[in-house]
């Protein structure tokens, strides 16, 4: 894991931890979330710095280049009801009990936009 871009959280931390879920996701699995939920892409630093936060923060467990919630991150989790207009707010205000890891996921660009162009070119 590399250096983080800020030690607090952020709507950006709060946005990728909405999308991991108890099972196993991939990082495109983790694209496609994120845009349905807000309509947009995190760019690669924005992905890495994210889910490294929130797993040296213990929220987001990691195998490989799958992820999911820990019990703790499920916890924090269950501030959100779900919605697609509340996300943000419930989560960042949940997270701030927990102190923002300081790492970030070592996952190179092209990985990264590998993943992207996955998800982009999948049968809809």
């Amino acid at each position: 894991m590399g250096e983080a871009l800020t030690s607090q959280w952020t709507t950006v931390d709060a946005w990728i931890l909405a999308c991991v879920t108890r099972d196993w996701s991939s990082v495109e699995q983790l694209i496609a979330g994120a845009d349905a939920l807000d309509h947009s892409i995190p760019t690669h630093r924005e992905f890495t710095s994210s889910i490294g936060a929130l797993m040296q923060s213990g929220l987001v467990e990691a195998h490989g280049l799958k992820f999911r919630l820990t019990s703790a991150g499920h916890a924090i989790r269950e501030h959100w009801s779900g919605g697609f207009s509340d996300w943000a707010a419930a989560l960042v205000t949940a997270l701030q009990v927990v102190p923002r890891g300081e790492s970030s996921l070592e996952l190179s660009v092209k990985s990264f936009d590998d993943a992207y162009q996955r998800y982009w070119s999948r049968p809809i």
